[in-house]
């Protein structure tokens, strides 16, 4: 067949016409409200704020620690100790959202996932007045050091600290501290 010779009706150049133009509405349409096709990177977001909320949760829980017993737990081994998740446990209920909670809450969620998932780490000023809860962040390994926090000097941790511009998967740490002097 020999396309050259083809003649277009008005009515199949006005069919083609209004395809097109609902095609290119569509595809702007979908760039404009930004949808977001990476599934990697929405997996990571969202274990990003279920982290954020458990570290809130970490926070206060610590803080009623050290109301209900005097003094904040101490490290088991540089690790939010278990009795930071029995003792939410026991202050929630016997609801089972907060049971499942407990079970999970010292737990590192950018640990390598496995039967034993690592703990979130956790230091406890000489004194006993501050406390620091780091998370291994996207990239699953520790960027400060126990000697950096030791320093208690937050803005040294600034350098090691994760930042969500640099990407999803970034290097840097997620952390949360009590500024108490």
């Amino acid at each position: 067949m020999d396309f050259s010779e083809q003649t277009w009706t008005k009515a199949e150049l006005r069919r083609t016409g209004i395809a097109v133009s609902l095609a290119v509405l569509v595809i702007a349409a979908l760039l404009f409200f930004g949808v977001d096709w990476n599934i990697e990177r929405r997996k990571a977001q969202q274990k990003l704020e279920r982290l954020y909320r458990d570290l809130m949760i970490v926070q206060v829980t610590l803080n009623q620690m050290q109301r209900a017993d005097g003094a904040f737990p101490a490290p088991a081994e540089g690790a939010l100790p278990k009795s930071i998740s029995e003792f939410y446990a026991r202050n929630q209920g016997d609801a089972p959202y907060y049971q499942d909670l407990a079970r999970y809450l010292r737990l590192d969620l950018f640990a390598a996932e496995g039967p034993q998932r690592a703990p979130l780490g956790y230091w406890v000023k000489e004194d006993g007045d501050r406390w620091i809860v780091i998370s291994r962040g996207p990239d699953q390994d520790f960027d400060l050091t126990e000697d950096t926090v030791r320093t208690w000097e937050p803005s040294k941790w600034l350098l090691a600290t994760y930042d969500p511009t640099n990407g999803v998967a970034s290097s840097g740490d997620i952390w949360i501290y009590n500024g108490a002097e």
